[in-house]
């Protein structure tokens, strides 16, 4: 029995000397690249893997639990091209640099928009709409009221 406990204890030993204990992150902050001001829910996420988070109210991000190595990270935010950034190293370290990322806004000119309008006269809406702005006393029938009575 205490063979069988010191092997287990020793398996345990060299399992957790082997796999490491701690785990990285990668801190950053992503700002605007003209006027410097923190982005609020930018998108950061490691190529190829479903870790993912979005910046706070400052553009601060932490993405946790990774292993120190390379990664490539995109960030993405409404009206500001995508930007991947390659060979960027998690640290495990108590000090953790802070990567700043400046994002350019995609400035897109987009053709000109028309907008029509149909006013429907005949319309119970439309005739009360019409007896309110009227500046005399008026009595107004719409055609809705005229195809009830018929029936």
């Amino acid at each position: 029995m205490k063979k069988l406990k010191r092997g287990v204890a020793a398996v345990l030993l060299i399992t957790t000397s082997i796999l490491p204990i701690t785990s990285a992150d990668i801190v950053g902050k992503v700002i605007d690249k003209s006027n410097k001001l923190p982005l609020l829910g930018a998108t950061v996420q490691i190529d190829g893997t479903q870790n993912g988070t979005i910046t706070n109210s400052n553009g601060v991000f932490t993405l946790s639990g990774l292993q120190e190595t390379k990664y490539v990270v995109s960030i993405k935010y409404i009206s500001y091209k995508t930007q991947k950034i390659e060979g960027v190293q998690a640290i495990s370290s108590v000090e953790k640099d802070t990567l700043t990322i400046q994002m350019e806004p995609n400035e897109q000119k987009l053709n000109a928009v028309t907008v029509r309008g149909i006013a429907r006269k005949n319309t119970e809406t439309a005739m009360i709409s019409a007896t309110k702005s009227s500046p005399v006393i008026v009595s107004n029938v719409s055609a809705q009221e005229i195809g009830s009575v018929e029936n």
